[in-house]
């Protein structure tokens, strides 16, 4: 039998895999994302630092074998020394968190914060230095210090403002509250956290709350609405509440931001207001009612005697009379909407032929401007006939008052989406973008110079409004300056299987 003696190539080859290990180590310890450092002996004498821990410091591998607060005496000044010798004394690690650090990197004084770990380092047995490891947090730390200010700072305004204001997060359970809601409803956080505000809602009105603040939440489409709370000492106001989404970069609703206006004066007013023109509209009826008879014998006696020059001044004075009529009759509808009590008869007919109707009555009446008809085939709607003529009635009348420099208005009609859409166009003045939504609102008068010189109470396209709404339709206008307004209608052929339209 023969052997050979492999002792010395078993040790080579584990000298060799060792090596390697080491080196691979080494290179981890290099070109880790964070920074590494070895600093050894009683002064921390820098033994070991990797790429990241120098672009920290702003250094270089000059530093190598100096004690670190000679190459950074800030580390000294800012009391970071004082760790390394706890350390290095009690063998206790230390971890400070987001730790500001002012470093004087090629002559600049920089501020940045880092997370800085000390580990003791031991060699047989002993410690013999400390093992820092630093990672870079500035980018987090000052961004959550910009969100942190932006957050203090609405919340300041928003404890300065007369309103209620609140942040719900996206599926609507409310997570704050300014403090003039504390101050209404005199709660705690802890009372109406989440959905703790139903609370503080009239029990009646709450259902169509919840219903409305839901759809919203899933739509994803603002939400507004007027219902009453509950203050502190058990009353209710009336509020005017809104609340918007708040998305991110991608577009997801990450937030509602709301408010409630107390309106509850406001209010007030208004019903005074509409009992005033209520009133008002009923005892100016009856006296309008005799002179309108008056006039008319007047006029026949008139006609008897021929009396031409004096009859043509009684036609004119009719005129205003009926034009005086139709106001009061109209602010009668506007009391009686408000109230709940205009009456409507409905019944099926021929949408088409109630336009002709209107329009020709229309076109006697008017000397200035030619109506062009351009009508879509046969039209039957399920509503009353009477309101949708006195709409059609108006938005002609319109047509032709605010385009005193043309001579003809176009009104087409069209089957759009289980219903029929009417368009009244005329070529006149235009409307400003600012005032398209709201020229349909109760009482509201354009402010453009242009339109200040026409004469109205701004109550027409209100009652308008108010009609097709209540006929489960649309009314929306597109208008340029110059060139002229075109007002649509949508009405469904039968209101009470509407859908909603697509207009």
């Amino acid at each position: 039998a023969s052997g050979y003696d492999v002792t010395e190539e078993v040790i080579s080859k584990r000298n060799s895999k060792q090596q390697l290990l080491n080196q691979q180590a080494y290179d981890l310890f290099m070109q880790a994302p964070v920074g590494f450092s070895l600093l050894l002996g009683d002064d921390h004498r820098i033994e070991l630092v990797n790429h990241t821990a120098l672009e920290f410091t702003g250094k270089n591998e000059d530093c190598i074998g100096k004690p670190v607060t000679e190459i950074l005496p800030e580390v000294q000044m800012q009391g970071f020394s004082k760790f390394l010798d706890q350390v290095r004394q009690t063998g206790q690690s230390i971890h400070l968190k987001e730790s500001k650090v002012m470093l004087d990197r090629n002559g600049i004084i920089e501020k940045i914060y880092l997370n800085i770990y000390f580990q003791p380092y031991y060699k047989g047995g002993k410690i013999m230095g400390i093992l820092t490891i630093m990672s870079d947090v500035t980018d987090q730390v000052l961004s959550r210090k910009n969100a942190e200010e932006l957050k203090e700072r609405f919340e300041t305004m928003a404890n300065n403002i007369p309103n209620l204001a609140w942040i719900s997060d996206a599926d609507g359970s409310i997570s704050w509250y300014n403090d003039r809601w504390y101050e209404f409803t005199g709660t705690t956080k802890e009372q109406v956290d989440g959905w703790g505000w139903q609370s503080f809602h009239d029990p009646k009105r709450l259902p169509s709350v919840i219903e409305r603040w839901e759809k919203c939440i899933a739509t994803k489409e603002p939400f507004e609405m007027v219902f009453p709370l509950r203050a502190a000492d058990g009353s209710f106001r009336q509020f005017l509440t809104r609340a918007a989404p708040i998305r991110d970069k991608e577009g997801k609703v990450i937030q509602w931001l709301g408010t409630n206006t107390d309106i509850t004066k406001q209010k007030e007013m208004e019903r005074m207001k509409d009992d005033f023109m209520s009133m008002a509209s009923h005892e100016l009826k009856t006296p309008l009612t005799t002179i309108k008879a008056y006039t008319q014998i007047v006029e026949m006696n008139l006609r008897e005697k021929n009396d031409v020059d004096s009859l043509a001044l009684m036609k004119r004075m009719n005129s205003q009379v009926n034009k005086l009529t139709t106001l009061i009759e109209d602010l009668l509808d506007v009391t009686k909407m408000q109230k709940g009590k205009l009456v409507y008869n409905e019944n099926f007919f021929d949408f088409n032929d109630l336009v002709r109707e209107v329009i020709d009555y229309m076109q006697k009446t008017s000397g200035s401007h030619k109506i062009k008809i351009q009508l879509t085939g046969d039209i039957t709607i399920f509503g009353d006939n009477n309101k949708i003529s006195q709409v059609i009635d108006n938005l002609i009348s319109n047509a032709i008052k605010y385009s005193p420099g043309a001579n003809e208005i176009i009104v087409s009609t069209e089957i759009r989406d289980d219903g029929a859409v009417l368009s009244v166009q005329d070529f006149g003045i235009g409307i400003l973008a600012k005032d398209r939504k709201k020229i349909f609102t109760q009482f509201y008068r354009v402010s453009d110079e242009r339109q200040i010189t026409f004469p109205g109470m701004g109550i027409g396209l209100y009652i308008c409004t108010e009609i097709i709404n209540r006929q489960g339709g649309k009314i929306w206008v597109e208008s340029k300056i110059g060139k002229g307004s075109t007002f649509y209608v949508w009405l469904p052929f039968d209101h009470r299987n509407v859908v909603e339209p697509n207009v």
